[in-house]
């Protein structure tokens, strides 16, 4: 009888037991915008992320956050996964993933959760081109504002947003985690809208 029931089993597990997803497909919301890979200095090219970049997202932050982990592996994989409104932009040199943005593009708002460059990278202005697209796209969508969060000793990210058109419109105590430094909130405002009837 178990030897039945094992059989048995085995012809419908497929049916019983879903198989685990896949990073292939993209979010959705990714898969309907449009953006051509575009090259940039020293070889190196700004694209939409693809599934078997997540596995080096982590080290990114590692590096990128002085250890400090906001998200791990499997936020990052849940995010793509389960996120139809996830937009992960990323910059690759010779084969490996050297900055990265990403957060998410809704009917009237976006928010941007990660830019991140390599120690080595920064200072080519990866990121501020990595923000000049998502805007691109913010654009494209017809959406009305961006937001992020800064922490408030990260200067250097301040004046970048604000060269680009970012303002200071709220700032949240003990935000960060892991020193319960102040998170300045930064918006920027699409001017381009198209206003509908």
């Amino acid at each position: 009888m178990m030897k039945w029931f094992k059989q048995q089993f085995n012809k419908w597990r497929h049916w019983l037991i879903p198989a685990p997803p896949t990073l292939d497909k993209a979010p959705f919301l990714m898969e309907e915008l449009a953006m051509a890979p575009s090259a940039l200095a020293d070889e190196m090219v700004m694209r939409f992320a693809a599934g078997e970049d997540i596995q080096s997202f982590e080290q990114l932050e590692t590096a990128c956050y002085d250890g400090y982990l906001a998200w791990q592996h499997h936020d990052f994989v849940h995010d793509w996964l389960h996120n139809p409104y996830a937009v992960y932009i990323v910059v690759e040199h010779q084969q490996r993933i050297v900055a990265l943005i990403s957060g998410r593009m809704r009917h009237r708002n976006a928010h941007i959760s990660h830019v991140m460059v390599l120690p080595d990278y920064q200072g080519k202005g990866l990121g501020k081109q990595m923000v000049q697209q998502w805007q691109a796209l913010v654009i494209q969508r017809n959406i009305e504002c961006v937001t992020l969060e800064v922490r408030e000793s990260n200067q250097a990210a301040q004046h970048l947003y604000q060269s680009l058109g970012f303002t200071v419109i709220d700032r949240r105590e003990n935000y960060y985690f892991n020193n319960h430094e102040t998170a300045l909130i930064m918006s920027w405002r699409n001017r381009q809208m198209k206003q509908f009837a």
